[in-house]
């Protein structure tokens, strides 16, 4: 017998992605892609309109690699907070967890952070290493504190548990236009200047171009380090980094994940602009990746499978990124 459309028949049984194929079909359920919506999914930073740059000339600066870096390296990300926020004496943090998906309600947009984690008091960080001005920024930084905020206080609870949050945009431009490395913003009375709503939300922006005046050295060689990586770093921490990031750019598996999402995505992308949308770029992107997540099981495992046909990916990577694509249409 063979695959006829989208069931999988007997000849299919020495597909490497068959054995997934059940279990699959038991973490989706085929009920739940009715409830999927096209603002679910947070607009991708990376464009796809463009050849995707070689996974061995990524930087720190890509969303990806700084993702995975500090979700593996906790030791790096605990440090880069302590200097961007000296003043918290942050001792420890929990484990870091990367493209942290956030949602309230399956109708509602939801939120994927490029590094998020807490320490041990209970305070919310999410580091987003944001490479293009999406001219949305502000809006999507008051969303993002929204969203931390709401999956932090269970219902029940008093809001005064609610914990103090951070969302620390860190960028290679000045968003204000101001020549400043670090904006940092709070809540105040706007007809009392010196009166803190002290509400716990705070928002930050770095920009690696600014003047280094007003931070800390260490700071300041930090977005030395984005804007020109040397080859010889002086302190402790940027050799740490410089030694993860030469360690990651060795790691097989973030390559092919890497390359993985990147010819999937311009895929989506290019079915979100054939079906004749005309919202814009960005949008056309967003909605294509969307009804991507709602694709029969059968289509995604033939994309996938495609792939590792070329000998792309490998078996157990592409498994692996199948397994993570349904998980996260739940």
């Amino acid at each position: 017998m063979e695959a006829v459309g989208t069931v999988l028949t007997d000849k299919s049984l020495d597909n490497p992605l068959h054995r997934l194929h059940n279990e699959s079909k038991r973490i989706c359920g085929f009920g739940k892609r009715d409830h999927m919506n096209k603002n679910n999914i947070e607009s991708p930073k990376a464009s796809f309109l463009q050849e995707p740059v070689p996974y061995e000339n990524l930087t720190l600066c890509s969303s990806f690699l700084f993702g995975k870096i500090m979700q593996t390296r906790k030791d790096l990300c605990l440090t880069l907070l302590q200097i961007i926020l000296p003043d918290l004496h942050i001792a420890e943090i929990k484990d870091v967890e990367m493209e942290k998906h956030l949602k309230d309600h399956y109708q509602t947009k939801g939120v994927r952070l490029d590094a998020y984690t807490k320490d041990k008091s209970g305070r919310h960080y999410d580091l987003e290493m944001q490479m293009a001005d999406t001219k949305n920024l502000p809006k999507r930084a008051r969303y993002y504190s929204s969203m931390i905020d709401t999956n932090a206080l269970l219902k029940g609870s008093n809001y005064d548990d609610l914990t103090d949050s951070y969302v620390i945009f860190i960028c290679p431009f000045d968003l204000f236009d101001t020549g400043r490395c670090m904006y940092t913003f709070r809540r105040i009375c706007t007809d009392e200047p010196d009166i803190l709503l002290k509400d716990g939300s705070c928002i930050i922006f770095l920009n690696a171009g600014g003047s280094r005046d007003t931070i800390s050295p260490e700071l300041g060689e930090f977005l030395d380090y984005l804007v020109a990586a040397p080859e010889e770093p002086e302190s402790d921490f940027l050799k740490r980094l410089k030694s993860a990031v030469d360690e990651a750019l060795e790691n097989e598996a973030w390559r092919e994940e890497y390359m993985f999402m990147n010819v999937y995505g311009r895929d989506q992308f290019l079915l979100g602009r054939n079906e004749g949308r005309e919202e814009g770029l960005a949008e056309g992107l967003a909605e294509g990746l969307a009804e991507g997540r709602k694709e029969t099981l059968s289509e995604m495992e033939n994309r996938v499978n495609s792939l590792l046909s070329q000998g792309l990916i490998s078996e157990e990577a592409a498994m692996e990124l199948l397994k993570n694509d349904i998980t996260d249409t739940q």
